[in-house]
């Protein structure tokens, strides 16, 4: 079982509310860091080094990087933006 933080939690249940009318339960694999370099290496040092991948009936969904940490916010912009906190790559 993938034990995730509050904010990876609340990602997840997301996930699994757009897969609910899938036929098969979803299954969580813990994977280790994102390694693509196609991916900018800024935005891989800014996730945490373990993901999780997502698969539908035994086939790839989408993998799922959290963000280390959320910068905070500046009193001016509050209600403009929500950084990203995860890094998503859905199947190809």
């Amino acid at each position: 079982m993938v034990t995730l933080s509050a904010a990876g939690g609340r990602l997840a249940a997301a996930i699994f509310a757009l897969v609910a009318g899938a036929p098969v339960a979803p299954k969580l694999e813990k994977i280790g860091p994102l390694t693509d370099q196609a991916t900018p290496e800024a935005l891989r040092l800014a996730l945490e080094p373990k993901g999780v991948r997502l698969s539908l009936d035994g086939l790839f969904f989408c993998e799922v990087w959290l963000r280390k940490s959320i910068p905070a916010e500046k009193a001016e912009s509050r209600g403009r933006s929500t950084p990203i906190s995860a890094f998503l790559r859905p199947s190809a």
